[in-house]
């Protein structure tokens, strides 16, 4: 009894605690939720939780098409980008195959 000194006792006898490590990318977002609680922070909260909107069939068949033709056109631009690239790399080093068969000089 009384021989408490050393490190495998200290950790027998403290109590261990979990850490979380993310990033915090969207925290910013949430800013609402974490005190101080201000004017504006609770009439944003008010706004999302009291506030609908009824687009009504119409409105959602709009917003539909809408978010489908953003989709398209970054689909679009990123077959591009993608295309414009391997091409550029593709004549980069056909020079090198037409002269000496092998891309190792």
């Amino acid at each position: 009894m009384g021989r408490y000194h050393g490190k495998y006792s200290f950790d027998q006898l403290s109590h261990l605690r979990s850490c979380l490590i993310k990033k915090l990318k969207m925290e910013g977002v949430n800013d609402m939720r974490y005190p101080p609680h201000t004017p504006k922070k609770l009439g944003w909260a008010r706004f999302f939780i009291l506030k609908t909107f009824d687009l009504g069939w119409v409105g959602r068949m709009l917003l539909l098409a809408l978010l489908a033709v953003v989709a398209a056109v970054l689909l679009q631009h990123n077959h591009h980008d993608a295309t414009w690239s391997f091409s550029s790399h593709l004549s980069s080093i056909a020079p090198c195959l037409n002269e000496c068969g092998d891309c190792g000089s």
